[in-house]
């Protein structure tokens, strides 16, 4: 049986904690700064994504990205697209699956990303393209179909953009390039501990 005198000073101590609290205060206002042109936005972002080990090809079309795409795949790889448009037999290895074990042996996995941050090349996907939240993760080699339409210029402008309302979605990530790790002997090591490469195949008027 606890002594109530402790008793009574827990409760002493919750009281006066509840009673001392700070002045609730607004969040400040977001800041937004002025959007740099298009070819602005893509000369940074390219520049920015194949310094930290990506790939970027660029097409006109849609499907020209596609088609450089598919001159990349190497026979006997297995492929996942998470993308609709791209849904034959050739890109659903091994089947949409919940279980990340499946996932185990797959080279490719295709995304196309809702955002694209020119700042720092971070491309922004949810759970509606996933399938399993383990899949950009266990995959060898990560594609990104990127319109040029949905590159912004920095965080503050993809946070706007990702945190409306009509966004809805339980699980997002913002991923930046391949796998990297600078802890071993203070050299950087790509795939270490994910995707090995990151290839982008940006597209879209001015691409």
């Amino acid at each position: 049986m606890q002594d109530p005198l402790s008793l009574q000073s827990r409760a002493n101590i919750l009281a006066a904690l509840r009673h001392n609290q700070p002045e609730s205060s607004a969040l400040p206002p977001l800041l937004y700064f002025p959007q740099a042109p298009a070819a602005e936005l893509k000369e940074q972002f390219i520049r920015i994504a194949t310094g930290i080990g990506s790939v970027v090809l660029t097409a006109d079309t849609f499907e020209g990205a596609v088609e450089l795409l598919q001159n990349t795949i190497k026979p006997g790889q297995k492929v996942l697209s998470t993308v609709p448009e791209l849904s034959s037999d050739e890109f659903i290895y091994p089947g949409k699956d919940q279980d990340p074990h499946r996932y185990a042996d797959l080279d490719i996995a295709i995304f196309k990303p809702l955002v694209a941050v020119a700042e720092n090349s971070a491309l922004w996907i949810t759970d509606e393209q996933l399938i399993t939240r383990a899949l950009p993760f266990i995959t060898q080699h990560i594609y990104m179909l990127v319109d040029i339409s949905v590159l912004v210029a920095d965080m503050h402008e993809a946070s706007r953009i990702t945190g409306l309302e009509s966004q809805k979605y339980g699980f997002g990530t913002y991923i930046a390039g391949p796998s990297k790790t600078a802890d071993i002997e203070q050299s950087l090591v790509l795939g270490a501990h994910g995707p090995r490469s990151m290839t982008i195949f940006l597209y879209g008027s001015g691409a």
